[in-house]
């Protein structure tokens, strides 16, 4: 009900989905340029956010499911989302592109593996991610999971881990781990034991596991 009395009018044949990312694929490529494929997957990602929200309070607050009020409400966030976005784009100034980083491709037979971390001092809740490319470009292998840190730096040592684990767990052993928190970094690669009790037994288990490896860099 919500799918087909929302602005998207999708009816929804439950025989024909198989999975929810094929039909979101099937929905996605339905649109015809770049700016309606954004606004249908704003459009649906509200909409599945008050679907679930609708869900919880129903089990557990048992308060009745209400399509019309999802479809409201949904839409009202999607509208505020993107004037949000026109918002701050319209106070941003225009990127300097010649100043712009540009992943490099690994070396032929080496897989480049790139690693990020976000946290969040309030709530020391952090995310990590981790992407692995060959030389061509091709992503072969990926991972982004949450987690508790009492640090940025804590959080950008377990990223730098959680790309090392995933090489080696796949049998991976050429790569190149390519990181933008230059302290952790710096850390792994000195010879001097690291003097910040944090991250001391990460950065140790990533030098004890860079040991397999064949070549790292």
């Amino acid at each position: 009900m919500v799918w087909f009395g929302s602005p998207l009018g999708i009816r929804i044949d439950k025989q024909k989905i198989s999975k929810f990312d094929k039909w979101l694929q099937e929905i996605h490529s339905s649109s015809s340029t770049a700016a309606d494929r954004k606004w249908l997957l704003t459009l649906i990602s509200f909409f599945c956010w008050k679907i679930w929200t609708a869900r919880c309070e129903f089990i557990y607050q048992m308060k009745p499911i209400l399509p019309q009020s999802i479809i409201l409400s949904g839409s009202n966030l999607a509208s505020e989302f993107g004037e949000a976005k026109r918002w701050i784009a319209s106070r941003l100034p225009l990127p300097n592109h010649s100043h712009s980083s540009k992943w490099i491709p690994p070396p032929p037979g080496i897989v480049k593996i790139n690693v990020d971390a976000a946290w969040s001092d309030a709530s020391k809740a952090c995310g990590l991610g981790v992407v692995l490319r060959d030389h061509p470009g091709a992503v072969v292998g990926g991972s982004i999971r949450s987690d508790m840190c009492g640090s940025a730096l804590v959080a950008e040592a377990k990223a730098i881990l959680d790309g090392v684990n995933y090489a080696l767990q796949h049998d991976i052993t050429k790569v190149i781990v390519e990181s933008d928190a230059l302290e952790v970094v710096s850390e792994i690669q000195s010879k001097r034991k690291n003097k910040n009790w944090m991250t001391y037994p990460l950065i140790e288990e990533i030098r004890r596991k860079s040991l397999r490896f064949s070549e790292i860099s």
